[in-house]
């Protein structure tokens, strides 16, 4: 209860107990001359004091409480804000991660190379030996390079331990190539490749080409290869309708 409400109730409480006093003695009332008498008296006289203490501090508390509403509000909107700010610092710090990382991430591209059919496995399965420059035309340095080949069951392909900025390295594997790669009634293959490595920080990238291989038919010698960065969109509808089947 505030200062302002206590003097309030102080004074008619006092005024209250005067008038009392004054009907008492100016009014001809008789002392209580027992126990009964008195209890009648001491509750005619006070229960109207108590009950108005009752009612200011029930106003006080409604008071309090919307005062305290309020400051829960109040903090409630400084969270928010603080809250609205800490996402603009992550943003701003995500964003500067970012340029950081992209600063120094390399960048691969695949030389068109060459390509033999090493022997027939299989009627559905052959073996190509391919030769590949792997050329790295990013922003830094590469570290722990992995060539896998995507597929359900993928396997390593080639591992190179570093490439520098502008620079090239050759990369010969060899490819395993199914009838549900053939492309073009047999006449073109496609793989996809997947190639995993890291910057100079430490930060892991992966990025997908497609591989294809040209060659005619019962062909054992040189075969054309391409590579194209990214997924070929048409190789991802062919694969899945081959599984499909």
């Amino acid at each position: 209860m505030n200062q302002k409400s206590l003097n309030w109730g102080i004074g008619i409480t006092v005024i209250w107990l005067v008038v009392i006093v004054a009907f008492w003695i100016f009014g001809g009332l008789e002392s209580p001359t027992s126990l009964n008498e008195l209890g009648d008296f001491l509750a005619g006289t006070f229960a109207p004091v108590a009950f108005f203490w009752l009612i200011l501090g029930y106003v006080q508390q409604g008071k309090q409480l919307e005062q305290n509403s309020r400051a829960i509000k109040l903090q409630a909107e400084a969270l928010n804000l603080q809250i609205d700010e800490f996402k603009k610092l992550v943003a701003i710090q995500d964003k500067q991660n970012f340029d950081k990382k992209m600063s120094v991430k390399p960048k691969f591209v695949f030389k068109d190379g060459g390509c033999i059919k090493k022997y027939e496995e299989n009627e559905e399965e052959d073996m190509f030996n391919l030769s590949l420059q792997l050329l790295n035309q990013g922003t830094g340095d590469a570290f722990d390079i992995k060539g896998h080949n995507k597929q359900q069951y993928s396997y390593n392909l080639f591992e190179v331990s570093k490439l520098k900025l502008d620079s090239s390295v050759l990369v010969n594997f060899c490819l395993y190539i199914s009838s549900f790669d053939q492309y073009l009634e047999g006449l073109i293959y496609r793989k996809l490749i997947q190639v995993e490595f890291k910057d100079k920080f430490g930060n892991q990238f992966t990025e997908i080409f497609t591989l294809y291989i040209g060659r005619k038919e019962n062909d054992m010698g040189t075969s054309f290869v391409s590579v194209q960065d990214g997924i070929d969109n048409t190789y991802d509808l062919v694969t899945r309708e081959n599984k499909d089947y």
